[in-house]
């Protein structure tokens, strides 16, 4: 076990020249960040484009080792760890949704699914591919360092041509899909889900806000993603304590208490029932 609380990383960490942006080589990041190789939560997104590189990179459930050509994609309140060899190859971007939001202020995983709660932090690309949007990273780390008149700006038409690219080669649900008013309604769910699962976990308290009735939401659930609309609630918040049983020392009564479980006993009656293990053995086979 590592601490007893994630630590959380804001985009104010980095030396921002660009307001909510950042962007270098992968090498002087790792260099100059080391805070990066331990477990911690992010409020922006992180794109590294690998190029080389020993180590692992770590997101949520997911360890992998880079390959060239390979983009990975870390998401707001994800729990990461970045261990790579200070010789890494490749560049990192990091930027908060307020830099790219477009004129309708929808949020950008409507835009691009990569960057979607649940699609895969890691997107392997064909070495052509890589080329094409090679040329515009170089651009954008050439043009944040510069700093010109209108560099944002720039940057910002950079990044959306990038963001483009990786959409494009990304393997998942067409985009048109998404622009459904139905759809749409789930991503928002989604997202008011990510910002009160601790304190909200019935559909009704979410139909509110959403301000629709809990027969369409869950209708609407089922339809677009197969599932309840109390299942989604339910899966954020196992997400959310497999997290801490495995990135954190707190006990499964501080864990409980966190994600607004009234007793400790009903927490665990509930993450057995979601994963068939008790927290204590889901924590312990870690190890093994």
């Amino acid at each position: 076990m590592q601490t007893t609380n994630v630590a959380v990383c804001n985009i104010g960490l980095f030396d921002e020249k660009i307001r909510h942006f950042w962007a270098g080589n992968l090498n002087d990041f790792v260099i100059q960040y080391p805070i990066i190789k331990q477990p911690h939560k992010v409020d922006f997104y992180i794109l590294i484009f690998v190029e080389s590189a020993e180590g692992e990179i770590i997101i949520d459930q997911f360890k992998v080792h880079p390959k060239k050509s390979s983009v990975f994609v870390v998401k707001p309140n994800c729990i990461t760890g970045i261990k790579l060899s200070e010789n890494a190859k490749g560049k990192i971007f990091c930027f908060a949704e307020d830099f790219i939001l477009n004129q309708e202020k929808s949020a950008i995983a409507n835009q691009f699914t990569f960057l979607d709660r649940d699609s895969k932090p890691f997107i392997q690309l064909s070495q052509e591919s890589y080329s094409k949007i090679g040329t515009i990273i170089n651009l954008i780390v050439d043009e944040y360092i510069s700093v010109h008149k209108e560099s944002a700006n720039v940057l910002r038409s950079y990044l959306y041509i990038v963001l483009t690219g990786i959409e494009r080669n990304s393997l998942l649900i067409d985009k048109t899909i998404l622009t459904s008013a139905k759809h749409l309604l789930i991503k928002e769910f989604e997202f008011q889900i990510d910002q009160h699962y601790e304190t909200k976990k019935l559909p009704t308290e979410y139909a509110i806000i959403l301000e629709v009735s809990p027969n369409y939401l869950n209708k609407t659930c089922k339809e677009i993603v197969g599932c309840t609309a109390g299942y989604l609630i339910r899966k954020r918040v196992q997400m959310e304590a497999q997290r801490l049983l495995q990135f954190t020392d707190s006990s499964v009564k501080d864990i409980a208490s966190k994600l607004g479980f009234e007793s400790t006993s009903y927490f665990i009656t509930f993450f057995k029932k979601s994963t068939n293990l008790t927290p204590e053995k889901f924590r312990r086979n870690l190890f093994v």
